[in-house]
């Protein structure tokens, strides 16, 4: 009885480890095909799509060989598109209103940030009117902060606006739209909440 179920034991570890080789496999198989669509996208300069490619490998096996390389790069990267996107922020922005404010709330939304905004390399500064904006009489200013907490898709494009607020800053491909919305809120220094689906937000136009 004791050798039998020792022969039992034995044909279950092997059977595990066949299962557990196999799975590895399909992992490296799976990290080795987002790895090369990564790196032709960084030789065709496409840094956001490989930004996001590196996040699928992190995210299948984050303590596996190539896991490790994918969090490299992500660290990389991020820094490199943050510097890239303070690049394009920089200058001023004037306030889109799309159609006529008919309700108080539609007012309020819009009235909060001000009609112009003018981004420094680290501060961004908001002002309610042009005449405000002549003068550098500026309502309010915050210094460009990313929030580097994980949310569901890969973002590194997040600031932090006051204490609480996550905003999310785009600059389009030609460099003359800016789109603002609004992304989550701080909770602590280790947990943020996440707009995923239709958040509220403000577009601008670049002046200069």
């Amino acid at each position: 009885m004791k050798i039998f179920l020792q022969i039992i034991i034995l044909l279950l570890s092997t059977v595990s480890f066949s299962q557990i080789k196999e799975q590895k496999e399909k992992i490296e198989k799976y990290q080795n095909k987002w790895i090369k669509k990564a790196e032709l996208e960084i030789k065709k300069n496409e840094l956001h799509k490989a930004y996001i490619s590196y996040n699928f490998i992190k995210d299948v096996d984050a303590t596996s060989a190539k896991g490790l390389i994918a969090s490299h790069k992500l660290d990389s990267l991020k820094t490199v598109l943050r510097e890239n996107l303070k690049k394009n922020l920089a200058g001023i922005w004037e306030i889109k209103i799309f159609g006529d404010l008919k309700s108080e709330n539609n007012r309020k939304h819009y009235k909060r940030l001000g009609k112009y905004i003018k981004v420094s390399n680290s501060s961004i500064y908001f002002f309610k009117n042009k005449r405000d904006l002549k003068s550098n009489k500026f309502s309010f200013n915050e210094k460009i902060k990313f929030c580097d907490l994980e949310t569901t898709f890969p973002i590194y494009a997040d600031i932090i606006i006051g204490n609480k607020k996550i905003w999310n800053f785009r600059v389009n491909k030609t460099g003359e739209i800016l789109t603002i919305t609004n992304n989550g809120e701080l909770l602590n220094n280790k947990n943020r909440t996440e707009i995923v689906s239709h958040p509220s937000g403000y577009t601008y136009n670049k002046v200069k």
